[in-house]
């Protein structure tokens, strides 16, 4: 079953994105975090282990303390959108018609339904903490599964330098 989002297509330059939105539960079950394993095969990995200890401590301490506790506790929570791109196989853009579509709601619009295949994977290029704290927030209160976040589909692999994500297939 492929991920399906309503969605805006637009560009910035030549690069395509697509504008939607993500429920907390799909953020938590669909977007690989920073640490997971595959992110080593796609950006290297980084075997500084007091640059990453640090980051970790500093990455923590953000996401437990300020943002976890707005999303559980502030009247009208809100933040700008994650970042979230694909891939074919974490080296290679995801090429649309083969790993993913658009189908616009009328000839020519740029409003439509995105759809991603299963085997392709995201990764959280920029956004990375607040992906964490969407994962602790809808354990600590699954009833925030349903709440939406804005993300931003970019139809390219920017690599580490663009900031943004990349797919891979499942292994």
């Amino acid at each position: 079953m492929a991920i399906a989002e309503n969605v805006v297509k637009s560009r910035m330059r030549g690069t395509i994105f697509f504008a939607g939105s993500m429920t907390w539960a799909a953020v938590k079950n669909h977007l690989l975090p920073p640490d997971h394993e595959e992110w080593d095969a796609i950006f290297g990995k980084n075997d500084d282990e007091e640059l990453r200890s640090a980051a970790e401590t500093e990455s923590a301490a953000r996401v437990h303390e300020g943002i976890v506790p707005y999303l559980l506790a502030a009247e009208n929570p809100f933040f700008s959108s994650a970042h979230a791109g694909h891939g074919a196989d974490g080296r290679q853009p995801a090429r649309e018609g083969e790993h993913f579509t658009f189908a616009p709601c009328n000839e020519g619009s740029s409003l439509g339904e995105l759809k991603v295949q299963d085997h392709v994977r995201f990764f959280t290029a920029d956004g990375q903490h607040r992906e964490e704290a969407i994962r602790y927030a809808v354990a600590a209160n699954p009833e925030f599964a349903m709440e939406r976040v804005p993300v931003i589909f970019p139809a390219v692999h920017l690599g580490r330098a663009g900031a943004s994500v990349v797919l891979g297939p499942k292994p």
